[in-house]
């Protein structure tokens, strides 16, 4: 068996183990630390190594090529067995991504090729270049599917869902958490038998052993991050995640975050931590004609102007999307008047949620931070408009806050309006934020009439 690709393990942050054991630094995984660079022996190896059937000598002489003979690392994968370590490596190359959705029913993105390249880059450029990629998007936008997307047909894929202090870290520290979780991955026999050492030194022995056979491509790790992860639990894991990937270049690691939530992450120094931001956008209209086209076959051919009414009352939203054409499907609707009642029952439901969210920020912003209702409506009014955009200096002038870190709790735990981690602006969450933000203007200059 030969590996061929690199170990991206599907956390959505990730971090880091103990410090580097002397073999990391000395026995020679880097060139010029006194031994044969790895990328130039194991490739040639890599066959032997990874074969049941390979001698002990020679998956010694392997180990030895990335880590140095004599070394800490060299004498752990020793005690565990050559051939038994050679198989979990190898077991990595064997856990891929099991897509949510069946491929007939996804569509190809542009955006997922750029996601694609940043990654692959990453991955495999030298450590100081190795960041870390924040993948942002809103809720319900598609965000897992364009992951899968990226890492399609990649070998060592494992997918992790994070929640901060919550009870599946079980009050572990961040990096035990991970090493543990990660080595539930390969193989009973290596995995248990050697407990009694720590679980991020075997972690950091098959990551670098792992790097070492691939011809020094990382392993990736994805980590879904859930919205009831503090920033105190984000800003942990994003600095293990610099210790783990850019420092020890053991890894490279994509971190899967809500859009709703990117106004917390705003304080949190990404460009210190080594973090790239990725923003995932909903469908272009082509992209979510394709989708509709793909979930109702029958319908669209014989109505195709109901993509164009569907995105035109719900928006390009994967998820405003995918529940018209569930309902459409689970009714059996057949005429394109059986259709449109599903599309007004999601475009109907989902406004009210958005009108309620703007009218409790607003009236939270007046009622809390005496901000000036004329401010706060000629604010709305630019951010109804088309291109409407307002920086987060804006809002915080407009609507009274007195900090920024209380402008961004505030749009965090309000589904009304989102930042871009990027250039700080402020934008309505969605097409129904918009359209709600309209009828509370247009309420609004009914009642000054």
């Amino acid at each position: 068996m030969q590996l061929r690709g690199r170990l991206i393990c599907h956390i959505l942050v990730t971090s880091l183990v103990a410090p580097p054991a002397e073999g990391f630094v000395k026995g020679g995984c880097r060139p010029g630390a006194g031994a044969v660079p790895p990328h130039a022996v194991c490739r040639s190896q890599l066959p032997v190594v990874a074969a049941a059937a390979a001698g002990a000598d020679e998956i010694a002489r392997c180990v030895g090529s990335a880590f140095g003979v004599g070394t800490n690392m060299f004498k752990l994968a020793e005690s565990f067995g050559w051939q038994r370590t050679a198989k979990a490596v190898s077991a990595l190359q064997d856990c891929r991504i099991r897509p949510k959705l069946a491929e007939e029913r996804i569509v190809e993105r542009e955006c997922s090729e750029a996601l694609k390249y940043s990654i692959q880059y990453a991955r495999s450029c030298q450590d100081h270049d190795n960041v870390a990629l924040l993948v942002t998007g809103p809720r319900g936008g598609g965000k897992t599917v364009l992951v899968e997307q990226a890492l399609e047909q990649l070998p060592g894929v494992i997918r992790l869902s994070y929640y901060g202090d919550s009870s599946n870290v079980r009050g572990w520290k961040v990096r035990h958490w991970i090493a543990r979780e990660v080595l539930e991955s390969i193989e009973v026999d290596w995995r248990h038998h050697f407990k009694r050492a720590p679980s991020a030194q075997r972690f950091q022995l098959i990551a670098q052993l792992y790097k070492a056979l691939s011809g020094r491509e990382r392993l990736v790790l994805v980590l879904e991050v859930g919205e009831q992860a503090s920033i105190a639990a984000v800003e942990k894991l994003l600095w293990r995640v610099k210790v783990l990937g850019y420092e020890q270049g053991l890894i490279t690691c994509v971190v899967v975050s809500s859009a709703s939530r990117s106004a917390m992450l705003l304080p949190i120094d990404l460009g210190g931590l080594r973090v790239e931001v990725f923003n995932a956008p909903d469908f272009t209209d082509a992209e979510a004609h394709d989708v509709i086209r793909l979930q109702l076959p029958e319908l669209l051919l014989k109505y195709p102007h109901l993509a164009k009414e569907i995105t035109d009352k719900v928006g390009t939203r994967a998820m405003h999307i995918a529940e018209v054409c569930r309902l459409c499907s689970k009714a059996e609707a057949v005429t394109e008047e059986d259709c449109r009642v599903h599309i007004k029952a999601v475009a109907d439901r989902y406004l009210r949620c958005a009108r309620g969210w703007v009218r409790s920020f607003v009236n939270s912003a007046v009622a809390s931070n005496a901000a000036d209702p004329d401010d706060v409506n000629e604010f709305l009014g630019q951010l109804s408009e088309g291109d409407g955009e307002l920086t987060r200096a804006d809002a915080k002038r407009i609507f009274g806050f007195i900090t920024g870190d209380d402008l961004f709790a505030a749009l965090s735990a309000n589904k009304a309006f989102a930042i871009d981690l990027d250039s700080g602006r402020v934008k309505p969450y969605s097409f129904f934020t918009q359209a709600a933000i309209q009828k509370y203007l247009q309420a609004q200059a009914g009642s000054n009439s």
